[in-house]
């Protein structure tokens, strides 16, 4: 009974440090992936904001203008989850897709500097923003400083992590769960032969071997046959 008793608090304590590392290796890998998908998309905002600069001029009269065809064609549906605006020096653009939506863009920023924030409440849902601050060079009104802005919904970032995450719990819950039965067959054939061993000791205690002293002294009492 002693021996089962402290096989079944090993068990349990094996248990309890199963479930605790494989919590935090979970709550780690979740917290990676997620710094992962958010880095990815920082890197596709400024994506963005380059194929505009790069396509976009100003007029010599300070009219901006932008690419003929947009980067990503979902700027140009209402709504799409992927916005643009390009504000500065009396000029305010927003892409189609921002028209009617009062979005939280940045304030004016510096030639150079850059700003990414989110996920932010707006009208179309949460958002991660990137603004990039410019400076443009035209003939007779010198500098113009101009502040381009892009913003994403989080609704894509989100399947993406909510994905990531079903498949993660479910492969450590599986890994917790096949450790737990081994763990238990273990415990179980380990206390099969310590009650065999047990039986075995009483069965030979009980029937002492044949050639004992006292089966040996029985026989030499006899006295020959004539």
């Amino acid at each position: 009974m002693a021996v089962r008793s402290l096989q079944a608090r090993l068990f349990w304590v094996a248990m309890v440090a199963l479930a605790a590392f494989l919590t935090l290796t979970g709550v780690a890998l979740d917290q990676a992936f997620t710094q992962s998908a958010i880095a990815a998309m920082r890197e596709r905002l400024q994506s963005y904001v380059w194929a505009y600069l790069s396509g976009s001029d100003v007029s010599v009269a300070g009219t901006l203008i932008l690419p003929e065809f947009p980067p990503d064609p979902r700027f140009d549906r209402p709504q799409s989850g992927l916005y643009g605006a390009v504000f500065g020096n009396k000029i305010n653009w927003q892409s189609g897709s921002a028209v009617g939506l009062e979005l939280p863009w940045s304030p004016p920023l510096k030639p150079n500097e850059q700003r990414f924030f989110g996920p932010i409440a707006s009208p179309a849902g949460p958002l991660y923003v990137l603004s990039q601050g410019v400076s443009w060079e035209v003939p007779k009104l010198g500098s113009i400083e101009l502040t381009f802005n892009v913003a994403e919904s989080t609704q894509g970032l989100q399947e993406q992590i909510d994905v990531y995450r079903r498949t993660l719990w479910f492969y450590l819950g599986g890994a917790g769960v096949r450790c737990c039965c081994s763990r238990s067959r273990c415990c179980g054939s380990g206390s099969g032969r310590s009650g065999a061993s047990r039986a075995t000791s009483r069965k030979w205690s009980a029937a002492p071997p044949t050639g004992s002293p006292g089966a040996i002294h029985a026989s030499s009492s006899r006295s020959p046959r004539p």
